[in-house]
């Protein structure tokens, strides 16, 4: 009798491990960045039965929800604008503390490990909605323009899939808005990020922000 029961615990470990790897996920994910950024990501697996949404904004807490079997939990607290302790000095900041240089992580091994990423995603998620539009420029007007090439790469795959990013030269800009709406599997996910991970290039920087 004992053996039989840890043998269909075991049974049952395995089956929901192999159904969280392999049964997709629906997730529906949108945000924008501007005077004030906000993402807000919503991830629901097996028609909906266990469901989790995620609210982050400038200057508040983020807010969490679990629902499972249509009762919902707050895990985040209340989303109010986060106060300092009495007293409590704000850290400075180390303007000493060397960065790494934008050539490093615009470098075309790196835009080459993006464009394999991005790829990837498009062939493997192949999400039902996808739009972003922005205002992108660098400090350096050189790396405005490796982005330009990075995004030709894409131009007809995207042509159709919402997408419009305008390349800004005269300034330093980061300012839009996505959304993207689809289907995923936990385990194509996970050799998704894994490839790009152990790409060379992200190792580098990965070894680097390290030995900081």
């Amino acid at each position: 009798m004992i053996l039989w029961l840890i043998k269909f615990i075991l049974f049952f470990i395995v089956v929901v491990f192999v159904g969280v790897l392999f049964i997709p996920l629906k997730y529906s994910i949108s945000g924008e960045k501007g005077d004030c950024s906000q993402l807000y990501i919503e991830i629901s697996w097996f028609f909906k039965l266990i469901k989790t949404t995620a609210f982050f904004q400038s200057g508040l807490k983020p807010k969490t929800d679990f629902i499972f079997a249509g009762h919902g939990i707050d895990v985040s607290g209340n989303g109010k604008k986060e106060k300092k302790p009495p007293g409590e000095k704000e850290k400075k900041t180390d303007k000493n503390k060397k960065k790494m240089h934008p050539k490093h992580v615009l470098s075309k091994s790196m835009l080459k490990s993006i464009s394999d990423l991005l790829s990837d995603f498009l062939r493997w998620l192949k999400p039902k909605k996808f739009r972003l539009r922005g205002m992108v420029g660098f400090e350096d007007p050189h790396h405005t323009g490796m982005l330009c090439g990075l995004l030709y790469i894409f131009e007809e795959p995207l042509r159709n899939s919402g997408i419009n990013i305008i390349s800004i030269f005269d300034r330093e800009v980061f300012e839009g808005s996505f959304e993207i709406e689809g289907k995923l599997t936990i385990a194509v996910l996970l050799l998704i990020c894994m490839k790009f991970v152990l790409s060379k290039p992200v190792r580098r920087i990965i070894s680097y922000q390290i030995r900081r």
